[in-house]
């Protein structure tokens, strides 16, 4: 039980950094987007 609840937090906590880098991957574009709109 100990091993499939490890390994559950271990995909959980890829899946977490997987939408950190999404979410900061989508904020640069907006913040060069918002830049070419500003220049």
């Amino acid at each position: 039980m100990s091993h499939i609840s490890h390994s559950a937090g271990r995909l959980s906590k890829m899946g977490q950094n997987l939408l950190k880098k999404v979410n900061s991957d989508t904020a640069l574009k907006q913040n060069s987007r918002n830049k070419v709109l500003v220049y």
